[in-house]
């Protein structure tokens, strides 16, 4: 008796599975955010035109920020910030003429 086309693909697939199966397991290495990453949030949040809980929550969250997570929260900092001159703070004419040209 011959195996038919659908026990052998069958027992195929099973095959390729049993090869891949460890993949499951398989976790990419985290790469920690580095020192200049964690200045650079830290700094970026002085200035940050968000509400205090989500500040709370970067400045909780610094120590165990992954690499890209730390670049994430970077471009996010950095599309909140608050323009100097239009947010009230004291400037002079001058300086409104340097920061627009």
């Amino acid at each position: 008796m011959g195996v038919n086309s659908r026990e052998f693909a069958r027992a195929r697939e099973f095959a390729r599975a049993r090869e891949f199966d460890g993949l499951d397991d398989f976790q990419p290495e985290i790469v920690p955010a580095s020192v200049d990453q964690i200045s650079n949030i830290e700094m970026l949040l002085k200035h940050a035109n968000i509400d205090h809980d989500e500040r709370q929550d970067i400045e909780w969250s610094l120590s165990g920020l992954s690499n890209e997570e730390a670049e994430q929260t970077i471009q996010h900092l950095l599309q909140n910030q608050l323009n100097p001159i239009t947010s009230g703070f004291n400037y002079s004419q001058t300086d409104i003429k340097r920061f627009n040209h």
